[in-house]
């Protein structure tokens, strides 16, 4: 394997609608991190053609980590900090790939309620795509990408990862989500059973909105960064304990039933 240019990256995965998005607004803020929010392409190069988002060591190669690495090295070189973080949605169904690229990579996995979860993914999916999204999307896109963002623009599952066998998940658009959840979530503990306990840390989503200081400090003492009144600072403005309250409709509670989907958080408590 290459050596990397960027050490000790900071991944942060979870199912869609699970607080990751929240909690990488929060280390964007970090003196020391440059973000990037969700990079797709970059993490599809060389497997951007694949009917599902599913990957794992055997569809890396040295060029594809080279290639990768080179992008984000750019990208954290022309910022200037010190460390490199981002949050790809798609991401929770790659992490024996990320870890296959980057070994010392710190992977922080954000779980939610799953209804509640599916229930903002319903929400979220009744809002038009955001404009700005979709331009910078297009602007971080090589040429040679444009056939996969059309093949997942024709798709019309915004919110939503593809693990494999995704096809074969019912044609009810609430059961679907909720299904696509549970893979998400299932695969994901999979493959982080399998890493190393020092190259990742799990943040119930539910304890950042309760005690954000006491689990942020958790999540930077985990990735190695500098803990600051001033961050906490920032931080306290950018927690919003308002979007935990979704009400979840019968339809959703009716599909976890159906399917026996089996709730990590609730099976914590």
């Amino acid at each position: 394997m290459s050596e990397r240019k960027v050490k000790r990256p900071i991944i942060i995965v979870g199912a869609p609608r699970s607080g990751t998005t929240m909690l990488a607004r929060i280390f964007a803020a970090h003196p020391e991190v440059a973000f990037w929010e969700e990079p797709r392409t970059i993490w599809e190069i060389g497997n951007s053609l694949r009917e599902n988002d599913q990957l794992d060591e055997s569809h890396l190669t040295s060029k594809i980590g080279v290639k990768i690495d080179h992008r984000f090295s750019r990208f954290l070189v022309n910022s200037q900090k010190s460390r490199f973080a981002e949050k790809t949605p798609t991401n929770v169904l790659r992490i024996r790939f990320i870890h296959a690229i980057y070994p010392d990579a710190k992977i922080i996995y954000v779980v939610r309620n799953g209804r509640a979860s599916v229930a903002s993914i319903l929400k979220m999916r009744s809002k038009p795509a955001r404009p700005d999204r979709v331009w910078s999307r297009l602007r971080e896109t090589p040429v040679s990408g444009y056939p996969a963002l059309i093949l997942r623009a024709l798709r019309r599952d915004r919110f939503l990862v593809h693990p494999a066998g995704w096809k074969e998940f019912s044609s009810d658009s609430i059961e679907k989500i909720a299904q696509q959840w549970d893979a998400a979530v299932r695969i994901a503990r999979q493959d982080l059973s399998a890493l190393p306990d020092e190259s990742w840390i799990e943040l119930k989503y539910e304890d950042l909105i309760s005690d954000h200081q006491v689990h942020l400090k958790k999540m930077l003492n985990f990735c190695e960064l500098e803990d600051s009144e001033a961050f906490m600072k920032k931080a306290d403005g950018m927690v919003d304990p308002s979007r935990s309250n979704v009400a979840v409709p019968d339809s959703v509670n009716a599909a976890f039933e159906k399917y026996a989907i089996s709730d990590p958080i609730e099976c914590d408590r």
